[in-house]
């Protein structure tokens, strides 16, 4: 079931500025990195006989090699979070759970120090892109938003859209997946755009956000820009406006909505279920080995 989202104040200007986020959620021990979770892979030549469930959910009873640090680092859980993965050194990487936040690097130690682990690391939290908030950026001056003064289709005039389009205007057989925050399905120029959708932050099948508010917007801004329906009358116009989307939500709907929890695994679901593209509006200045 579609969460139904309140009404902004009217249609979203589709536009993103490239300048990075404050912090998204409150991690403790690294901004970059999500608290008491890590990444482990182990070795091609091991043999895999763990099973899971849905989402990659996995019995920690099952994996042995975790046993002896259950107790020292309050692990809680482990999952498959590339569950729809065929690559083998995907097939061998799982995320661990874990209540002794501060003791990440201990734990990544002792798992590394294991003949049949190739690496750990921690979890990335990916941040996005944003619109900066200046006041008359997103508002003209007569107090409406976005439109009056306001050029909402300057991006398509830089690039020479209109002239395009006499060429191409997409093509719905192209499958474009948009990897975010979160994407209001809902929204007057994208509901019939949309092909396909994921929750991948909070693991449902819902990609539209908890709220409304602007803060959580950017997937939608993101999203728009791409495909927004077009030639319809209302709202914005979109540079290939007939390819479809996938929604695939990264943020986790507990968050403020400007930290991508699930970034890897977005990928590699959007590319095993048929995206043709995929568009990753945000970034990490840290370099991880998953």
């Amino acid at each position: 079931m579609r969460r139904s989202i309140p009404k902004l104040k009217t249609f979203l200007m589709l536009m993103v500025v490239a300048l990075f986020s404050l912090s998204a959620m409150a991690q403790t021990v690294n901004q970059w990195h999500q608290d008491g979770k890590i990444y482990f892979k182990l070795k091609n030549s091991v043999n895999i006989t763990y099973s899971f469930g849905d989402c990659g959910k996995m019995k920690l009873d099952d994996v042995e090699i975790l046993a002896p640090l259950v107790d020292e680092y309050g692990i809680t859980e482990i999952r498959q979070p590339f569950f729809t993965a065929s690559d083998k050194g995907l097939e061998r990487t799982y995320m661990v759970s874990f209540d002794n936040k501060e003791m990440i690097q201990d734990l990544i130690k002792d798992l590394e120090n294991m003949a049949v682990v190739d690496y750990a690391e921690p979890v990335p939290i990916f941040k996005p892109f944003l619109t900066v908030n200046d006041e008359y950026f997103n508002y003209n001056a007569d107090g409406g938003f976005l439109y009056g003064s306001a050029n909402a289709s300057w991006h398509l005039n830089l690039i020479n859209a209109e002239a395009a389009w006499d060429i191409t205007t997409g093509d719905a057989n192209v499958k474009v997946a948009v990897l975010d925050n979160a994407i209001w399905t809902d929204h007057p120029d994208l509901t019939n755009k949309i092909v396909e959708e994921i929750d991948l932050g909070d693991l449902d099948s819902v990609a539209s956000p908890p709220e409304g508010t602007y803060i959580w917007s950017h997937g939608t801004h993101s999203a728009g820009l791409i495909g927004a329906e077009t030639n319809n009358g209302i709202g914005v116009a979109s540079i290939g406006y007939d390819v479809s989307l996938i929604a695939v939500k990264l943020g986790q709907d507990a968050s403020d909505g400007q930290g991508m929890t699930a970034g890897f695994e977005g990928i590699v679901w959007a590319a095993d279920n048929g995206a043709d593209v995929i568009s990753m509006s945000w970034g990490s200045p840290q370099y991880f080995q998953t």
